[in-house]
């Protein structure tokens, strides 16, 4: 064990031995499968695991056949057949599965595991958001300075630097800024190019990381925008725009290539610059999904031009219900559990791609 691993543990065990003294609740140990202290979910649909259930919207899943696949018994409240990927990486690094912020009445013992803040539907900028009733990326952040402010209550302000400073933060979004956001919305079009838009969200991603690096995150892993214009519901109500030689929405497609690889262009050399002391990696979940979506059976999937609920195509929250008819049976055929959303099974390889990625990126 180096020098400064020594040092994190002499204090680490400092900072536990000062918080049972003072009577506080007891800190959970790290897991031995990882140096993450916790792991910390902020984002869209795609990690969301309850949050818009306490929301005044129309954008939910808590009822079936939403969750119906779940092999562990959990709220529902995740847009998906079954787990997430983050769900699996908590299994791999021996995490237990994450609640939503706003759903830890009676639960504030787990926060010390870390927490979720995302909200289905929701970007990198407020558009959506507000739109629908949503907690914006603004708003996480928000959560997130209130979670460091709650576990300094409950364990100590050295323990909850610890937590913060040594968890791993993902975060997913960046789809709806471009599907419920510019492409639905004709104003957007007018009053920005595509580029002015991307670089709206590119502006506001890099205050909302400079604000998460202020309050201590130091580890943080950033989702790529993933090929929006493979999803059934981009093909069905933008396919008018046009299709690529793989029957995927050009336009949509293009925006979130050119987006991917500018944000890291522009921002990495920023990282290096303002966050010193810190890991804030992107990673490409574009090239992976693109591959399932437009080669299933290579993956073996049978079905990945729509989605499993109803007929797949439109289908989505409120839409997708234990009342649609013509839902499939076995949802492990299929790319798409809804027309925005992959199946778990999709979910699982994700997070077989990203182990060795986040391993080789924070060094265990």
């Amino acid at each position: 064990m180096g020098l400064e691993r020594m040092l994190r543990a002499v204090l680490f065990m400092v900072a536990v031995a000062a918080g049972v003294e003072r009577g506080m609740i007891r800190p959970v140990e790290a897991s031995s499968r990882s140096p993450f202290s916790a792991m910390i979910m902020l984002g869209d649909s795609t990690v969301d695991v309850g949050t818009n259930n306490v929301l005044d919207t129309l954008v939910k899943c808590n009822f079936p056949p939403y969750g119906r696949d779940l092999t562990v018994n959990l709220p529902r409240g995740r847009f998906c057949d079954g787990l997430l990927t983050h769900d699996y990486l908590a299994e791999e690094f021996g995490f237990p599965y994450q609640i939503a912020y706003l759903s830890r009445a009676g639960q504030e013992d787990q926060l010390l595991n870390g927490v979720n803040f995302a909200s289905g539907g929701s970007g990198w900028l407020n558009l959506t958001a507000d739109t629908y009733n949503l907690n914006s990326f603004g708003k996480q952040i928000d959560q997130l300075r209130e979670y460091k402010n709650e576990l300094i209550a409950m364990v100590g302000q050295s323990r909850a630097d610890y937590i913060i400073s040594n968890a791993l933060y993902l975060i997913s979004t960046g789809a709806n800024d471009y599907t419920l956001g510019y492409y639905s919305n004709p104003m957007l079009q007018e009053k920005y190019t595509v580029s002015q838009y991307q670089q709206l969200i590119r502006d506001s991603q890099f205050l909302y990381l400079k604000d998460m690096y202020d309050l201590g995150a130091r580890n943080v892993l950033i989702s790529s925008t993933p090929p929006i214009g493979c999803l059934p519901a981009s093909i069905t109500l933008y396919g008018y725009r046009g299709l690529d030689n793989d029957g995927c929405v050009k336009d949509l497609n293009e925006a979130a290539r050119t987006y991917n690889a500018d944000t890291v262009r522009e921002l990495e050399p920023k990282f290096q610059q303002y966050f010193q002391g810190a890991k804030f990696v992107f990673f490409d979940t574009y090239s992976p999904l693109y591959d399932v979506f437009v080669h299933p059976e290579s993956f073996g999937y049978k079905e990945s031009r729509r989605g499993c609920c109803g007929t797949g195509l439109v289908e989505v929250s409120l839409l997708c219900n234990e009342a649609t008819p013509g839902t499939c049976e076995d949802a492990s055929k299929y790319v798409f559990w809804d027309s925005f959303h992959p199946t778990t099974g999709v979910y699982r390889r994700i997070k077989d791609y990203l182990v060795p990625l986040i391993k080789e990126a924070f060094d265990f």
